[in-house]
């Protein structure tokens, strides 16, 4: 049989479903679409998503993009999860490249794809093998990420980072990628964009809770040379005109203090 494929989307506020909704593509055996919606305020889900039997939508009460996607997650049962957004425009040949891209290589435990974004992003090679650090230039988005569901054990995205964390507001995805691969798990860049990204993401962005998940991250995939990364990051925005030297470094020095509240 072919590898099943659920689709992890977050979701958020009474409108969300819609914007699910929106993002569908016709239904496809082995292909599911797992919701998890935060901010629902008991609204009722639109007709369109009750009638489709590959959609299951899971309510959460809790904040936090990284508990959103751990809810999607958890209540994924097929071979193969896909992180999603409910803002992306899916190509049907792009599913049908994940799902044969893993049953082509048996080996291979998690996989990064091709999303297209306003702005081009700078990817590896086509099945180059993805270790730590990632490769020069390269950071991960989640709706590039996929997974056999059955080989990541207990990972999952650190509630301490991410959109609606308490303090650090980036850096979910490359900690769940890093430590992907520190456990022995096979991954590759594929080089298939599977999607459209109408949105800028916040990679180029500048703030504190940015900054400090940063730092924090830094210090997690660079034990030893941490913190002369963040001294010459903290230039580098200083030179580029995006922030202050010192200002900089003190949020980057900040988040790499709070390792220790990570879930490792």
């Amino acid at each position: 049989r072919m590898l099943e494929l659920d689709i992890a989307i977050c979701t958020y506020g009474a409108d969300g479903p819609s914007r699910v909704a929106m993002m569908l593509l016709p239904p496809e055996e082995g292909v599911r679409y797992v919701v998890s919606w935060q901010e629902h305020g008991d609204a009722v889900l639109p007709e369109i998503l009750k009638d489709r039997k590959d959609v299951a939508v899971f309510r959460l009460d809790k904040k936090g993009l990284s508990n959103n996607r751990n809810n999607a997650i958890a209540n994924c049962t097929g071979d193969i999860v896909l992180i999603s957004d409910d803002d992306l425009e899916y190509y049907p040949e792009g599913i049908v490249r994940i799902r044969r891209a893993f049953e082509d290589d048996p080996c291979l435990d998690v996989a990064t794809f091709r999303v297209g974004f306003p702005t081009p992003k700078p990817y590896p090679q086509d099945g180059a093998k993805l270790g730590v650090p990632l490769p020069k230039g390269y950071w991960v988005t989640s709706m590039e990420m996929a997974f056999r569901r059955d080989r990541i054990g207990n990972l999952r995205f650190d509630p301490m980072l991410g959109l609606g964390a308490p303090e650090m507001c980036c850096g979910e995805e490359e900690l769940f990628m890093v430590s992907a691969i520190r456990r022995g798990l096979t991954a590759r860049h594929i080089g298939v964009e599977i999607c459209r990204h109408p949105a800028v993401t916040t990679g180029g962005r500048v703030s504190e809770g940015i900054l400090m998940g940063q730092g924090c991250v830094t210090r997690v995939i660079y034990p030893y040379s941490g913190w002369l990364r963040i001294v010459l990051k903290a230039w580098r925005l200083h030179r580029e005109g995006k922030a202050g030297f010192f200002v900089s470094l003190k949020w980057l020095i900040r988040g790499m203090f709070r390792v220790r509240q990570l879930s490792l």
